[in-house]
């Protein structure tokens, strides 16, 4: 039996350094009761393990939400767009803490209305390898 590694908590820092760092929006992963729109939530994810007997291997699907007070879709456009940007172009390094990025790529994304706000879904798909203890 293989020893499995779930490196969600790892994969979710590195996420929201890569998001912080290269654009211009706020990134939480829990909104605080002062936050002021426009910015980025790190939200929901899915992840499947790869059936393997003789390797740990994990499909992650990580969604960022973009969250816009503006009336109307213009900025939660830009916003996924500039996500997406920064998602596809930065590599996620998950050496330190033992795991070896396979493959990461933005997969889908969404627009919607709540109440009086806009916010729009893009989701992040990362194959990640446990390759031992840190």
């Amino acid at each position: 039996m293989i020893r499995r590694r779930n490196p969600i908590r790892e994969l979710q820092a590195a996420v929201f350094t890569i998001l912080s760092e290269n654009q211009e929006y706020h990134v939480y992963d829990g909104v605080p009761d002062d936050a002021v729109l426009p910015y980025d939530l790190i939200s929901d994810y899915k992840y499947e393990v790869v059936p393997d007997k003789t390797t740990d291997i994990v499909i992650i699907r990580l969604e960022i939400e973009a969250w816009s007070g503006y009336d109307g879709k213009d900025e939660v456009n830009k916003m996924i767009a500039d996500a997406t940007q920064v998602l596809t172009a930065w590599p996620i390094d998950l050496s330190d803490d033992g795991f070896k990025v396979i493959d990461q790529d933005v997969k889908s994304g969404e627009g919607n209305r709540h109440g009086d706000y806009y916010y729009g879904i893009l989701t992040l798909e990362v194959t990640i390898q446990n390759t031992g203890p840190p």
